[in-house]
């Protein structure tokens, strides 16, 4: 089993690629990306911790939220990305789910609602009230999922 600083050095080689890629004008889903962040998104989903879940989570929303085109990221596992919002669903049962994957859900869900109600997020309500102040740093050195946000909280 992959650690998550393995499975971080794997997404930063990722990211690597997709710059040489997008450099010599390739298209992205017509190159190996695809196939490596669904693997990339399989290993995130089995590592048992929290900080894997929100990027397996950022992965499999990313894959209906973005075109391949140009992201590079495809379609995933179904049953893996169900699992994944059990997952979730038990963090917030027993209340363990922590302020930046509240933030990080609700912002996802804003954008795709209809994909996390087919997967079965019901409690999304639960996030109605929930302000959090992130800032960009804390997202360095977290792979596609920590550019992402690094960009988005400029």
């Amino acid at each position: 089993m992959d650690t998550l600083i393995e499975l971080t050095l794997l997404d930063n080689v990722i990211l690597e690629k997709i710059n040489q890629l997008l450099k010599e004008n390739k298209e992205l889903k017509d190159s190996p990306i695809p196939i490596l962040y669904r693997d990339l998104f399989i290993k995130y989903s089995s590592v048992e911790n929290i900080e894997s879940l929100k990027r397996a989570i950022f992965l499999q929303w990313y894959s209906v939220a973005e075109p391949i085109k140009n992201s590079g990221i495809g379609e995933m596992n179904v049953l893996i990305e169900k699992q994944n919002i059990i997952k979730v669903n038990q963090l917030i049962k027993n209340e363990l789910i922590d302020e930046e994957f509240i933030f990080l859900l609700k912002h996802y869900y804003s954008i795709t609602d209809w994909y996390f109600d087919s997967l079965g997020l019901k409690q999304i309500n639960f996030y109605s009230n929930v302000q959090s102040k992130l800032d960009h740093t804390n997202f360095d050195n977290r792979g596609v999922f920590g550019e992402y946000w690094k960009s988005i909280l400029k």
